[in-house]
């Protein structure tokens, strides 16, 4: 009787140290900051693409402060290379993104500078460098966020604006000879445009724009007609306190793209669910809780089959992900990080190439760029087998008790 009450405690104990070894898999599914560039002044724009074909995702960048437009080339081994500055005169630099002008077969570069008002581009010339090419625009008024994408079906990426002394949503046609004609606004009244996003939110195969406007609190959508003019939709929303970011993805898995957005006076993350045609309703908050909101991107973080929500608070430093529950719902997780000094976007992202998606992020005040490893694949999903987590569970008490109840054991010749 003695022994069979010893290796019950033993067993008890080992559950509740499984326990909370399981709780700090989740704590700690992201990794501690990894650093990319702490010497970034007023580091804001960033984004990814594979800029050298080597089939690991570079880091582009954009400065505000000091006025640069950078990228960091992947070395596959979870480490940058130094900055390779594309540009030292982009005044007020705040949005990057990649895409193929010249249909070559390798991603350039376009950039937004908010202080001179210029959209410029880089071409990629294959050899780890790029070349500044003649300006799509100079005259963009406080150009705040640039797009890249095919509006008019003729095989090029064309370019999309949001200026926000001007109140313009803007598109400038790719001519496919390395120069680019600026078309008919979207909107001349899209007032302090915040940020601009393409996707096809009707699915009839043409792409529609998003807009974000601070100053009357809006996201609005322009219907793509496919003869190169746009229409303007009934808002999504008239109520969203300074609007900020908006962003497209299918949060429900009913082959339609919701819409997200970001308020920066009502620190909330809202989404609006497509219905398909063409309207959008408001969804309960994904957060109401993050001070100064300034990007909202998704990614299946879980690898769950569903999208999660990816949010950057640029008044908290916070870097949070909400979990998608699969039924509309969203459960906020463990903060990635709590001291991102000035977070202004963070997207999701595998840097490694393990399978899962990492997260990069800008930090305005603290001049840097960071990433954070998901180690969802080294450490298991919640289905990880039982064999799994007492392996686990020996590294530490566990591994003592379980010795103590095998020796009881083996004295009473069982």
């Amino acid at each position: 009787m003695k022994t069979i009450l010893i290796f019950v405690f033993a067993f008890v104990c080992l559950v509740d140290v499984t326990t909370s070894t399981i709780v700090s898999q989740e704590e700690m599914l992201f990794s501690e900051a990894k650093i990319i560039s702490s010497t970034s002044d007023g580091a804001w724009g960033v984004n990814v693409a594979d800029l050298d074909n080597d089939g690991f995702l570079d880091v582009l960048t954009a400065n505000t402060s000091d006025d640069t437009v950078s990228w960091y080339r992947n070395l596959g081994n979870q480490t940058f290379s130094e900055a390779n500055v594309l540009s030292e005169t982009c005044l007020g630099a705040v949005s990057v993104m990649a895409a193929d002008f010249d249909n070559d077969g390798l991603l350039d570069i376009i950039s937004a500078s908010s202080r001179n008002d210029t959209i410029e581009w880089y071409k990629n010339n294959g050899d780890l460098t790029f070349t500044a090419q003649t300006p799509i625009a100079t005259d963009v008024d406080s150009v705040f966020s640039v797009f890249a994408v095919d509006l008019d079906q003729d095989g090029y990426a064309d370019v999309l604006s949001a200026s926000q002394n001007d109140n313009l949503i803007t598109w400038y046609k790719n001519n496919g000879d390395l120069t680019f004609t600026e078309q008919t606004p979207l909107s001349t009244t899209a007032m302090e445009a915040n940020t601009v996003y393409a996707a096809d939110l009707d699915n009839d195969g043409f792409i529609d724009v998003l807009s974000s406007s601070f100053d009357n609190n809006s996201i609005i959508w322009y219907k793509n007609n496919g003869d190169g003019s746009f229409t303007t939709q009934p808002p999504i929303s008239t109520s969203m306190q300074g609007a900020i970011t908006v962003n497209a993805a299918d949060l429900n898995n009913d082959g339609f793209l919701d819409v997200l957005s970001t308020g920066l006076r009502n620190n909330a993350v809202i989404w609006f669910e497509n219905d398909g045609s063409g309207t959008f309703t408001e969804h309960e908050a994904i957060a109401l809780d993050v001070y100064g909101p300034n990007s909202v991107r998704t990614g299946d973080l879980n690898n769950d089959g569903f999208l999660d929500v990816l949010v950057a608070g640029y008044l908290d430093d916070t870097i949070t992900w909400y979990q998608n529950n699969g039924d509309e719902t969203f459960t906020k997780k463990p903060e990635i990080s709590d001291s991102a000094d000035g977070a202004k976007n963070a997207i999701a992202a595998d840097l490694d190439n393990d399978g899962d998606l990492d997260v990069v992020a800008s930090n305005c005040y603290g001049d840097s760029y960071t990433w954070y490893e998901n180690n969802l694949i080294a450490y298991g999903t919640e289905d990880t087998p039982i064999k799994n987590i007492l392996v686990y569970t020996a590294i530490g008490l566990g591994m003592i008790l379980l010795g103590a109840g095998v020796f009881i054991i083996t004295k009473k010749k069982i």
